[in-house]
């Protein structure tokens, strides 16, 4: 996995090596019996399968703009896609290579509150920044496992105020599987965080408005939530000695502290309340709308609508609290 794969070809191996150690056994599943009912509705979704654009070929992440627009991961085209928030096509930047501006298997989308995209450049072991209209601003890590270094970067992250959070996860480490969360200030400069005790998979990873972190630890099957200072507050998605999601990925969280997060396994995004109790879920497996093939990433925007990235049905889908 620490190869650098070029060309199309390279790149469809490398994708689909990426996704399987990213998400594990996730694919098509069978949602929980025990979810409550569902509070959302499906609203539409963006352009299906092509290259042109516009259209995605594997999705993986997607993040909304403080203005409200939409800029998804595709991880085969190599680049970043924006769109309006009902969908439309903006712009497009990226491509593959190693240079500026450049990404090999690009696997995490975040901006900033300043409106400043963030984009984890997993096969060049680095983070790129760009501003909102896509121009290249700095790149910042490269392959180790020291402070500031990436072996296998995986989501991305800022906070309120302009800090930045990277999950990172070695395979093949000499002390086995282990996973961290790094911090760096919104220039590039790292800040002596790492945050490694009781991660195995680090996944996703939101910062809610108060600075609160939570991350998605999928060997763990649950979501662990932390303070800016590291200290752990509390474990979202198990319920006693029950575990609530399967093969959970991605995770935001909404302006009021809801949670939610993309169970990859069951196709499902699950919404946990402030306290970490299951309110609702939406989503099921399939290709019809509303339903999803491996979905990934996931972003809530100011006044509520989800975006999901539904990785391999080629789209990004788009729900509503029900009653808007």
């Amino acid at each position: 996995m620490k190869a650098i794969f070029s060309g199309r070809a390279g790149r469809l191996i490398g994708a689909a090596l990426l996704v399987g150690a990213l998400i594990g056994e996730g694919g098509r599943g069978t949602a929980s019996a025990a979810a409550p009912s569902s509070s959302y509705a499906y609203a539409f979704q963006f352009n299906g399968s092509g290259r042109r654009g516009g259209q995605l070929t594997f999705p993986l992440d997607v993040a909304v703009a403080p203005g409200g627009n939409v800029y998804v991961v595709d991880i085969l085209k190599s680049r970043v896609e924006e769109f309006t928030a009902t969908g439309a096509f903006v712009r497009a930047f990226g491509r593959p290579g190693h240079g500026a501006g450049q990404f090999s298997l690009p696997s995490g989308v975040a901006v900033a509150p300043t409106g400043n995209v963030y984009v984890v450049d997993n096969g060049n072991r680095r983070v790129e920044e760009f501003t909102a209209a896509g121009s290249f601003l700095r790149a910042f890590g490269h392959a180790g496992s020291g402070d500031g270094q990436f072996v296998y970067p995986g989501n991305v992250a800022v906070a309120p105020n302009g800090h930045v959070y990277v999950t990172d996860y070695d395979a093949e480490g000499p002390l086995g599987r282990r996973g961290r969360l790094e911090e760096f200030m919104a220039t590039g400069a790292v800040v002596p965080f790492s945050l490694q005790v009781g991660l195995g998979n680090p996944q996703g990873v939101a910062v809610g408005p108060d600075g609160t972190i939570y991350v998605v630890d999928a060997d763990a099957r649950e979501v662990r939530v932390f303070r800016p200072t590291g200290a752990l507050v509390r474990f979202i998605g198990v319920s006693g000695a029950t575990h609530l999601l399967t093969v959970p990925a991605g995770v935001a969280v909404s302006r009021g502290g809801d949670v939610y997060v993309v169970d990859n396994q069951t196709s499902q995004v699950d919404v946990f309340n402030t306290r970490g109790a299951l309110i609702s879920s939406f989503g099921s497996s399939g290709s019809a709308n509303g339903q999803f093939f491996s979905p990934r990433g996931v972003a809530v925007a100011y006044k509520g609508a989800v975006y999901v990235a539904d990785s391999f049905n080629h789209r990004v889908q788009v729900f509503m609290p029900r009653g808007r």
